[in-house]
């Protein structure tokens, strides 16, 4: 039998495995650092780690390292780094 994914969020909807490996690699082709990544997610989505995302957020992340966009575009919160100069 085929081996499912498991939701690593509580509640539905939650990021997969394979989404995690997949954003991972796509990071590590774009040569983002992991401090970045979460930088990134933080300012997105409110979130520190990449295992707190809902599926659909994975899958709009992962598709902007794919693409090679901006991963800070459009971001709603000041990364950690940037949030003492607002």
């Amino acid at each position: 039998t085929a081996k499912t994914d498991t939701k690593l969020t509580t509640g539905n909807g939650g990021i997969t495995q394979a989404q995690i490996n997949k954003l991972w690699a796509e990071a590590g082709a774009n040569s983002y650092a992991k401090e970045a990544i979460h930088a990134a997610i933080l300012a997105r989505y409110g979130v520190k780690s990449v295992k707190d995302l809902f599926k659909s957020q994975a899958s709009e992340f992962i598709d902007m390292l794919v693409k090679g966009n901006d991963i800070m575009a459009g971001a709603t919160i000041a990364p950690p780094d940037q949030a003492e100069l607002l």
